[in-house]
């Protein structure tokens, strides 16, 4: 078992104390855990077959001695497990370390159960154990974090985080998905509720972003968008017989319909180019709320085939998720490793 002290990263005086008492503690819970496992042992009429025959001496002397009186000898562990929880518990309420003073019984419960010198009750103590460890690794002063048993229930505790947490969410998914389908107005109060209460923070937004990007696209498809618009304007004009009668001129015809196309491609781009930035201005947010308005009004309303689609994406969308969340990904993990 790899595991690393660090006697460093003691602070203060007071916490080597505390230190102290939690090394002498553990040692005495493993005393009383490993000997509350063999006096249980012992009343096998196997085992004290085995001992009987091996050490016979031995087998005499814990049984008349120590198996007859095990409860008075177990009582000298609890007193002194008690009188360490109570001084604890004196320590926290001079401290203040919780809320009311009455919290930590409560909060070690294992700690008290596990004073009780009944049957299951003993073995509470080793989630003493465990507490202190956690303790000491907490504080830096023990490192557990490369050691086997560290790793074997991090890693089995994550697993069982996992499994709850996963069926859990799924099994919440599920329930939504069976109200939007049964035609809960699920979705009509996610319209009422989250959607209509941000409707400026949507139309902020597309303003910013969907007008803004247009205009960034103009200002820097500027030699795109005149080409696509002296080709599209040189087609229009020239089925027009008035501009064909102009470029049929003598001399000057030719020069006049290229500066006509050219002038009119010109006045069509800076007109495009106003426009977008007019709405995005002050037209815009006017046009897009009224947009949004219209499209949370189809969502909200029953008969609406926006409505159903919305239904149908929520329902696909939470399959999806669903069928992501049961992936066990601890599985992964290994296989990957």
């Amino acid at each position: 078992m790899d595991i690393k002290v660090h006697p460093s990263k003691l602070q203060d005086e007071r916490q080597l104390t505390s230190i102290i008492v939690d090394f002498f503690m553990m040692g005495l819970i493993i005393i009383n855990l490993v000997w509350i496992l063999f006096d249980s042992l012992f009343a096998s009429s196997t085992v004290q077959s085995f001992l009987s025959e091996w050490v016979p001496h031995f087998f005499e002397f814990y049984r008349d001695t120590l198996h007859a009186d095990f409860i008075l000898y177990d009582m000298v562990f609890v007193s002194i497990f008690i009188v360490e929880l109570l001084v604890r518990w004196f320590i926290a309420v001079i401290h203040k370390t919780y809320h009311r003073w009455f919290f930590y019984p409560f909060i070690h419960w294992y700690d008290v159960l596990g004073c009780i010198p009944i049957g299951s009750f003993r073995f509470l103590r080793l989630l003493r154990l465990v507490s202190i460890l956690y303790r000491l690794q907490k504080y830096g002063i023990v490192d557990l974090s490369t050691s086997y048993p560290f790793r074997f229930a991090k890693k089995y505790f994550g697993v069982l985080v996992e499994e709850v947490s996963d069926r859990v969410v799924v099994k919440v998914l599920k329930g939504l998905q069976s109200e939007v389908e049964s035609g809960t107005p699920v979705v009509h109060r996610i319209t009422r509720e989250v959607l209509l209460p941000n409707k400026t923070l949507f139309t902020e937004w597309m303003v910013n972003h969907m007008l803004g990007s247009v205009v960034t696209d103009i200002e820097g498809r500027e030699l795109e968008i005149k080409s696509y618009l002296n080709s599209l304007i040189g087609r229009t004009l020239s089925q027009h017989s008035s501009f064909s009668k102009l470029s049929a001129l003598p001399l000057v015809g030719g020069g006049l319909s290229s500066s006509v196309e050219q002038a009119v491609e010109e006045v069509f781009y800076h007109l495009l180019k106003q426009v977008v930035e007019d709405a995005k201005g002050g037209v815009g947010p006017r046009v897009i709320e009224e947009l949004i308005d219209g499209l949370l009004i189809s969502i909200s309303s029953p008969d609406s085939g926006l409505s159903e689609a919305v239904k149908k994406s929520l329902l696909q969308s939470m399959g999806l998720i669903i069928e992501e969340v049961e992936i066990q990904k601890w599985k992964l993990a290994e296989s990957i490793g």
